[in-house]
């Protein structure tokens, strides 16, 4: 049995990214955008919209964690800049989606590399740790790095205790 191809009439725009030491910055590249869907979860944005006939959609399954609530968008004559505050700030990311393969309509936005520097005085008591998030967040689908045991635990601390001078 022969099936036919799997056809899309769905367009996914120009999407440039760049990030500093608290944000995600994405810039999706269309023309006079006005009525459109934008959806951030945790590690997703997904948008779409309809242009002079044409449909286009997004979904981005994101590197690293956002906090959605902070999100802030806002569009221009030319395009949709969508603003993603990152969890852990000053932890760079080293792509914007969570899968290795490069995909064509995604770009390093090469105008604000040089912008970025790096942030002298980090204050570090700032930074929220990865289990305050997940109990503000009501987060409890990913484990936790420590050993469920107890014999674990004290197993390590034997460890520790022979190689401390």
């Amino acid at each position: 049995m022969d099936c036919p191809m799997l056809i899309s009439n769905l367009r996914k725009p120009r999407i440039y990214w760049y990030q500093t030491d608290a944000e995600i910055v994405i810039r999706i590249i269309l023309h006079d955008v006005e009525d459109y869907f934008l959806s951030v979860r945790t590690d997703e944005l997904e948008f779409s919209t309809s242009l002079e006939g044409i449909d286009y959609y997004i979904y981005l399954y994101l590197f690293g964690a956002v906090i959605a609530e902070k999100t802030i968008h806002k569009t221009t004559g030319r395009e949709l800049t969508v603003y993603l505050q990152k969890v852990q700030k000053w932890t760079p990311w080293p792509r914007l989606l969570y899968s290795s393969i490069a995909y064509p309509h995604v770009y390093v936005d090469l105008d604000h590399l040089a912008s970025i520097k790096p942030k002298k005085d980090i204050d570090w008591n700032e930074r929220e740790d990865f289990a305050t998030f997940k109990r503000k967040h009501d987060i409890s689908y990913i484990r936790p790095d420590v050993p469920s045991s107890n014999e674990d635990e004290s197993a390590g601390e034997e460890n520790d205790m022979i190689f401390d001078y």
